[in-house]
């Protein structure tokens, strides 16, 4: 019934969501024509920004264009489409999740959550010139608490940046970077920002941060128990959960304690996520 429900919402928001195959792999260039300063292209029409190509995750997203990690950033404009809503970009990388949202939803207010300060210099430059009065990047890491934690980025891909300790980084110690950085907690960062929780749900999140997801859940408990969120777009994947010493089982009860659903990207209902994705959208229970 919930999944018939949001697809009356949705179409009768001009949206169709569809079962819809993943994209085919974007090709790449050979890395010796690949610029190593950043370029400015328009990643979506009207939206011009800066990118690094010789960074991977945003050579491929140039080339995949709105298909990339398709169908999920368009079934999070399905629910960021109507007025006042909020989305919260948590792990937001080089800020494609921010930009596609925030160039097909005039009326959407933005906050993106980033820890890497190369990345943080590209995204305020698009706030600054796109988007001033509606995009809000932060240069902060999210966990369950306040502190500060070793950022371990990759020049081949910032895509891996992660705050725990990736075995697939060694080998490549020569591209490694470690950073101190802040961090602290979605709850916390409201109380500080004085931004209410709202009365019904009207906010839409993504989490990205590669294995620290359920720190993050465990830091924004007070806003998931308060149902804040209509939708919220979480990675689940083995591989970085269990270098970070965590579990998709971790993410799927602390949801659950908090009164939401799980579904997959094609809005079936899921226990676990399909081995085809790695996004499982949770929803909060009728």
């Amino acid at each position: 019934m919930l999944k018939n429900i949001i697809r009356t919402v949705a179409e009768s928001l001009g949206y169709s969501v569809h079962r819809i195959a993943r994209p085919p792999a974007a090709p790449s260039p050979p890395l010796s024509c690949v610029p190593l300063q950043p370029v400015r292209v328009e990643l979506f029409p009207n939206w011009p920004v800066e990118l690094t190509l010789s960074d991977t995750i945003q050579r491929h997203a140039l080339v995949a264009g709105v298909n990339y990690e398709a169908p999920s950033p368009q079934l999070l404009r399905t629910f960021c489409s109507p007025a006042g809503s909020v989305f919260f970009d948590l792990g937001a990388n080089f800020g494609y999740y921010s930009y596609y949202l925030l160039s097909q939803c005039p009326q959407l207010t933005v906050h993106s959550f980033e820890p890497n300060p190369t990345h943080l210099r590209g995204q305020r430059t698009a706030a600054a010139e796109l988007a001033s009065d509606r995009y809000f990047p932060h240069q902060i890491g999210l966990a369950d608490g306040d502190g500060e934690l070793t950022l371990t980025t990759s020049s081949i891909d910032t895509g891996w940046s992660t705050f725990g300790p990736n075995p697939a980084f060694k080998g490549i110690e020569e591209t490694l970077t470690l950073q101190r950085v802040p961090v602290t907690s979605f709850d916390a960062w409201l109380k500080r920002e004085n931004l209410a929780l709202p009365s019904t749900p009207l906010w839409v999140a993504k989490i990205d941060v590669e294995g620290f997801e359920p720190k993050v859940l465990h830091g924004m408990s007070a806003a998931l128990n308060a149902h804040a969120f209509k939708a919220v777009l979480v990675e689940v994947l083995d591989h970085t959960l269990n270098f970070c010493n965590a579990t998709a089982g971790d993410i799927f009860v602390l949801m659950d304690r908090a009164g939401y659903t799980p579904f997959d990207i094609w809005l079936q209902p899921t226990v676990r996520q399909a081995k085809e994705a790695r996004n499982v959208l949770f929803l909060p229970k009728a």
